[in-house]
Protein backbone atom coordinates (compact mmCIF):
# COMPACT_ATOMS: atom_id res chain seq x y z
CA UNK A 1 0.00 0.00 0.00
CA UNK A 2 1.39 3.34 -0.84
CA UNK A 3 2.30 5.91 1.86
CA UNK A 4 -0.49 8.41 0.26
CA UNK A 5 -3.10 5.90 0.66
CA UNK A 6 -1.76 4.96 4.09
CA UNK A 7 -2.25 8.50 4.93
CA UNK A 8 -5.95 9.23 3.94
CA UNK A 9 -6.43 5.93 5.71
CA UNK A 10 -5.65 7.66 9.11
CA UNK A 11 -7.75 10.77 8.44
CA UNK A 12 -10.37 11.07 11.15
CA UNK A 13 -13.79 10.38 10.04
CA UNK A 14 -17.24 11.39 11.41
CA UNK A 15 -19.83 8.56 11.30
CA UNK A 16 -22.69 11.47 10.57
CA UNK A 17 -25.88 10.67 8.32
CA UNK A 18 -25.97 13.44 6.13
CA UNK A 19 -28.56 14.29 3.07
CA UNK A 20 -26.45 14.35 -0.20
CA UNK A 21 -28.14 15.68 -3.07
CA UNK A 22 -27.50 15.91 -7.03
CA UNK A 23 -26.75 19.78 -7.27
CA UNK A 24 -27.89 20.03 -11.08
CA UNK A 25 -31.11 18.21 -10.33
CA UNK A 26 -32.20 18.20 -6.57
CA UNK A 27 -32.53 14.35 -6.00
CA UNK A 28 -31.50 12.89 -3.04
CA UNK A 29 -28.86 10.62 -3.68
CA UNK A 30 -28.59 9.16 0.27
CA UNK A 31 -26.96 9.05 3.56
CA UNK A 32 -23.56 9.82 4.57
CA UNK A 33 -22.02 6.57 6.80
CA UNK A 34 -18.92 8.89 7.26
CA UNK A 35 -17.19 11.64 5.75
CA UNK A 36 -14.17 13.43 6.67
CA UNK A 37 -12.37 16.50 4.47
CA UNK A 38 -11.23 14.24 1.55
CA UNK A 39 -14.22 12.32 0.82
CA UNK A 40 -17.26 9.90 1.67
CA UNK A 41 -19.10 7.00 2.28
CA UNK A 42 -22.37 7.46 0.84
CA UNK A 43 -25.37 4.61 1.40
CA UNK A 44 -27.51 5.56 -1.99
CA UNK A 45 -29.91 2.93 -4.03
CA UNK A 46 -28.20 4.44 -7.05
CA UNK A 47 -25.07 2.27 -8.60
CA UNK A 48 -22.20 4.27 -9.44
CA UNK A 49 -19.55 3.68 -11.97
CA UNK A 50 -15.79 3.49 -10.71
CA UNK A 51 -14.59 6.94 -11.79
CA UNK A 52 -17.37 8.98 -12.32
CA UNK A 53 -17.74 12.45 -11.09
CA UNK A 54 -20.86 14.17 -9.54
CA UNK A 55 -21.36 17.49 -8.63
CA UNK A 56 -22.96 17.09 -4.65
CA UNK A 57 -24.67 19.23 -2.18
CA UNK A 58 -24.15 18.19 1.09
CA UNK A 59 -26.60 19.75 3.82
CA UNK A 60 -24.38 20.36 7.24
CA UNK A 61 -25.25 21.22 10.36
CA UNK A 62 -24.44 24.82 11.80
CA UNK A 63 -25.42 25.85 14.86
CA UNK A 64 -29.06 24.66 14.20
CA UNK A 65 -29.30 25.86 10.73
CA UNK A 66 -28.58 24.33 7.76
CA UNK A 67 -25.76 25.09 5.39
CA UNK A 68 -25.10 23.70 2.49
CA UNK A 69 -22.18 22.18 0.73
CA UNK A 70 -21.75 21.75 -2.66
CA UNK A 71 -18.52 20.43 -4.42
CA UNK A 72 -17.44 17.99 -7.12
CA UNK A 73 -17.28 14.26 -5.83
CA UNK A 74 -15.54 11.29 -7.40
CA UNK A 75 -16.64 7.39 -7.22
CA UNK A 76 -13.97 5.10 -5.68
CA UNK A 77 -15.12 1.86 -4.95
CA UNK A 78 -18.46 0.25 -4.47
CA UNK A 79 -20.25 -2.42 -2.89
CA UNK A 80 -23.72 -3.84 -3.12
CA UNK A 81 -26.11 -5.14 -0.35
CA UNK A 82 -28.42 -7.13 -1.80
CA UNK A 83 -30.12 -7.60 1.68
CA UNK A 84 -30.60 -3.58 1.84
CA UNK A 85 -31.01 -3.30 -2.34
CA UNK A 86 -28.18 -0.75 -1.46
CA UNK A 87 -25.12 0.27 -2.07
CA UNK A 88 -22.09 1.96 -0.15
CA UNK A 89 -20.19 4.20 -2.59
CA UNK A 90 -17.01 5.74 -2.02
CA UNK A 91 -16.22 9.17 -2.99
CA UNK A 92 -13.06 11.06 -3.20
CA UNK A 93 -13.82 15.14 -2.72
CA UNK A 94 -11.65 16.72 -5.70
CA UNK A 95 -11.49 20.12 -4.80
CA UNK A 96 -12.54 20.41 -1.30
CA UNK A 97 -13.00 24.22 -0.42
CA UNK A 98 -11.76 26.03 2.72
CA UNK A 99 -14.83 26.10 4.08
CA UNK A 100 -15.32 22.40 4.24
CA UNK A 101 -11.71 22.47 5.63
CA UNK A 102 -12.57 24.80 8.10
CA UNK A 103 -15.45 23.32 9.00
CA UNK A 104 -13.69 20.07 9.98
CA UNK A 105 -11.04 21.30 11.45
CA UNK A 106 -13.86 23.28 13.90
CA UNK A 107 -15.95 20.02 13.96
CA UNK A 108 -12.50 17.92 15.15
CA UNK A 109 -11.25 20.42 17.68
CA UNK A 110 -15.01 20.41 19.16
CA UNK A 111 -15.06 16.89 19.29
CA UNK A 112 -11.63 16.53 20.97
CA UNK A 113 -10.22 15.03 17.92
Amino acid sequence: MSHKVDERRNLNRLNLHLKVFEQETGARLGLTQNIHCEGMVLMTTKPFINGEAIQVMIELPDDGETKKLTLTAVSCWSVHDKKTLTYNVGFHFCYPSPEIKRFYETLFNGLGM
